[in-house]
């Protein structure tokens, strides 16, 4: 009985230390691979930054068949992916073993996104679901290189650029940007008019979210 004891005590100490190594080693071994797909090296001197804050949060990370963990990480909007120092080195978050991320009080989910022709799994905030839809907040930054002084071209320092920020729409698998509700409505073909007419008569705005989850609890119902 006792040797069962100490079984079942080990396990409970070891879980939590799988956990986290298994998070840290894939974290670990996706890194290299995020920067070449990227492209990105890193110049010695570089303007502006890719983290909305310089520090770290902890956050709770729920792993897809393991029990979730507490670890310190801040969000880089250039990767859309949370970002780890492990052993001295920056590492990048495997998406596939995620289930979702707390930090800071606020939810995110890794969804498939298409930016500049490049489609991969990025991190977006969670602003609402309901039924079998979400809406989701997404930004990003771009890397632009340095450039050269030359004839009547100006130089500028390698550099960070906050693309605009937009909201998502989530119906089924299928991602919606809301740059504008056209493609929101069309999804829904049989209550185009309902649509509009509630966007309408309630001034639902593209870029509120507390607007938007009205319209999500709206839509939803269909």
């Amino acid at each position: 009985m006792r040797n069962i004891i100490l079984v079942l005590l080990l396990l409970k100490i070891a879980n939590p230390l799988i956990a986290q190594e298994n998070l840290l080693q894939a974290a670990s071994d996706l890194s290299m691979e995020a920067r070449m797909n990227n492209g990105f090296i890193r110049p010695v001197n570089i303007e502006g930054t890719p983290y909305a804050k310089e520090d770290s949060s902890l956050g709770v990370f729920y792993q897809r068949n393991i029990k979730p963990i507490k670890a310190w990480a801040k969000l880089n909007y250039y990767f859309n992916n949370f970002e780890f120092v492990s052993n001295g080195k920056k590492n990048i978050l495997d998406a596939s073993i995620i289930d979702s991320v707390i930090v800071d009080k606020e939810t995110f989910v890794f969804k498939n996104i298409s930016v500049n022709g490049n489609n991969s799994s990025r991190a977006v905030k969670v602003i609402g679901k309901q039924g079998g839809n979400s809406i989701y907040f997404f930004k990003s930054v771009e890397f632009q290189s340095e450039v050269k002084p030359g004839g009547y071209i100006d130089p500028k320092p390698a550099r960070y650029l906050w693309v605009d920020p937009v909201y998502l729409f989530e119906k089924g698998d299928k991602i919606i940007p809301l740059n504008n509700f056209k493609m929101l409505i069309a999804s829904f073909p049989n209550n185009e008019d309902q649509i509009k007419k509630f966007i309408k008569d309630n001034k639902i705005h593209k870029d509120n979210p507390d607007e938007l989850r009205k319209l999500l609890t709206f839509i939803s119902q269909f």
